[in-house]
């Protein structure tokens, strides 16, 4: 007897609809075109909503489909880490990187401090990983057996992490360059060489946690592209950026460095008005590649000269990188401000009387709101270390702001940890 027309399409679908669930029981999300991005309000607030805000436009423009986070619970954050691209902002150690309620820890899964963390072996990175960022402090910190390079050796082709603590907003602004450039098809050494080479928020001192500290870790292929512009072609040389900012992009002669007063002298030949009295110098480690199949290294060295309008640093200046000592670029990130013909002395960037004499309350404020923040996380053992109020100016954005970097130290049950918030106050 032959089988009725409609009975046997019920028949194809059921069994289409059984192989279906078959195959997508384990809800571990695609690998392939999928971009996750874990931006932690673990007292991260403003700065992890820029992340969550900025990051996901330039990842979709690689045609990833792209997913965010938060503070993910444990069954969400691991159904996210087999994404191709994981971007992951919040807090580190040399060991582990975590947000409110899971974390990543080197070795075997366990918990830890109260929170479950994975462990590198337990995740399959190696399933075609293309890259995994740790935004978060001291991620690289350890260049033998840290959380960097385990993530490597458990199969990520490409991991990004931090040899130092860095603060909140430069970690934030940083990864909008970092996804902007890789966007345009970068590879991620040169997109992380084109993030350091933009000039971020600058202090009076040298204080150990600059943004440029930086290292890739990778099985052979550090200038790796991703989404739709990734091929099957290594990548065998990396070249450097010139975007329009490199002064030094028409030279055709090799320059040794030999003394940063030598720079000096081709930024004033570049820019008549430059007077360096106007500059804060420091100098960063920048970013280095570790091959561990090979144990290959390269190093670079950053050179930062931050601008400051009277009372006010700025995300404005020069950056030189040097590598095998050869000068390779000098950026010149004043643009925003010879375009608006800002003057130096300009008398708007004073500050006057009412906020320096209101200074103290724009510092209760920040620690205020980070004690806050911090017991409604369920954190009660701490301390706020240090606190530091400066004026800041963005180019970028021609706003002003009081801003306060407030340190705090976390006591854990397996010891303790550091973090480093910045509060802007626009004023």
């Amino acid at each position: 007897m032959k089988m009725k027309f409609g009975i046997r399409l019920l028949i194809v679908l059921l069994v289409a609809i059984l192989i279906m669930n078959i195959t997508f029981s384990t809800n571990v999300r695609a690998r392939d075109n999928y971009a996750y991005i874990v931006a932690s309000s673990y007292y991260f607030d403003s700065a992890a909503d820029y992340v969550r805000s900025k990051l996901p436009f330039w990842y979709g423009r690689l045609k990833y489909n792209v997913g965010t986070d938060s503070d993910p619970t444990p069954t969400e954050f691991w159904e996210s880490l087999y994404a191709d691209v994981q971007y992951l902002y919040g807090h580190g150690d040399w060991d582990r990187f975590w947000t409110k309620n899971v974390g990543l820890i080197v070795g075997d899964g366990r918990k830890y401090d109260g929170r479950h963390h994975f462990g590198t072996n337990d995740v399959h990175w190696d399933t075609d990983t293309i890259l995994v960022v740790y935004a978060a402090c001291k991620t690289a910190e350890n260049l033998e057996d840290g959380l960097a390079v385990e993530t490597c050796r458990s199969g990520a082709d490409n991991v990004i992490g931090w040899r130092n603590p860095i603060w909140s907003d430069h970690a934030a602004y940083w990864g909008e360059y970092f996804a902007a450039s890789v966007a345009t098809g970068l590879g991620v050494y040169d997109a992380a060489a084109n993030a350091n080479s933009k000039s971020y928020p600058g202090d009076d001192e040298n204080d150990g946690h600059s943004i440029k500290n930086n290292v890739v870790v990778n099985r052979g292929d550090a200038n790796m592209k991703l989404g739709c512009f990734r091929t099957n072609a290594k990548q065998t040389e990396t070249n450097i950026i010139e975007d329009g900012r490199n002064i030094l992009k028409n030279t055709k002669q090799s320059i040794e460095f030999k003394s940063i007063d030598e720079l000096l002298d081709i930024i004033k030949a570049y820019d008549s008005t430059f007077n360096k009295e106007n500059y804060t110098i420091t100098q960063s480690d920048g970013l280095q590649t570790i091959n561990i199949v090979t144990g290959e290294e390269t190093k670079q060295l950053v050179i930062d000269l931050n601008l400051k309008l009277d009372d006010f640093y700025t995300n404005a200046g020069y950056v030189i990188t040097i590598s095998n000592g050869k000068v390779e670029a000098i950026y010149d990130n004043t643009l925003p401000l010879k375009n608006r013909k800002v003057g130096l002395s300009n008398s708007n960037f004073k500050v006057d009387s009412v906020i320096k004499n209101n200074g103290d309350i724009y510092l209760e404020k920040a620690k205020a709101e980070v004690i806050e923040k911090t017991i409604n996380d369920g954190i009660l053992n701490y301390n706020i270390i240090e606190q530091k109020k400066t004026y800041y100016y963005d180019v970028e954005t021609d706003k002003k702001y009081v801003r306060v970097r407030t340190i705090i130290e976390n006591e854990h049950e397996n010891g303790n940890s550091r973090d480093y918030i910045t509060s802007l106050y626009e004023i």
